[in-house]
Formats: C-alpha cells, sequence, structure tokens
C-alpha cells in the first residue's frame, strides 16, 4: 500500500503533495489521540439517527441516547 501511495503522490505537483502531507498529520494526530477519540464516539452515539420519524427511530434502537 505505501508503494502504490508514494508512487501516486511523486505523480502529484508540490502543492498537491503538500495539502496531503497535512492531512496526513492532522489523521496521524487523530489516531494517537485515544481520548478525542472515544469522546467524538460518545457524542455521535448520543445523537442518534437524524431521518425517520420518532416511533420509526425507537422501534429500532436509532433514537439516541437522549431519547431512550
Amino acid at each position: 500500500m505505501l508503494e502504490i501511495t508514494l508512487e501516486l503522490r511523486n505523480r502529484m505537483t508540490d502543492e498537491e503533495r503538500a495539502e496531503l502531507d497535512v492531512m496526513d498529520k492532522g489523521q496521524a494526530a487523530w489516531i494517537a489521540s485515544t481520548r478525542q477519540r472515544i469522546q467524538e464516539a460518545a457524542q455521535e452515539e448520543l445523537r442518534g439517527r437524524d431521518s425517520g420519524t420518532q416511533d420509526w427511530k425507537e422501534a429500532r434502537g436509532e433514537a439516541g441516547k437522549e431519547n431512550q
């Protein structure tokens, strides 16, 4: 996978590679931050589904914790 990534990035402009480098660093920081990932997961879990009627969401257990 790394070989393919490097090959594709070598075909890019310096600006494109720099933009991807910034994204790579942000992703690496996010992966390294266990606390942040746990907090984000907890927030998603609380939110529940956005679409569908309330009855439909509750019947499927997708209403979120605030509605249980």
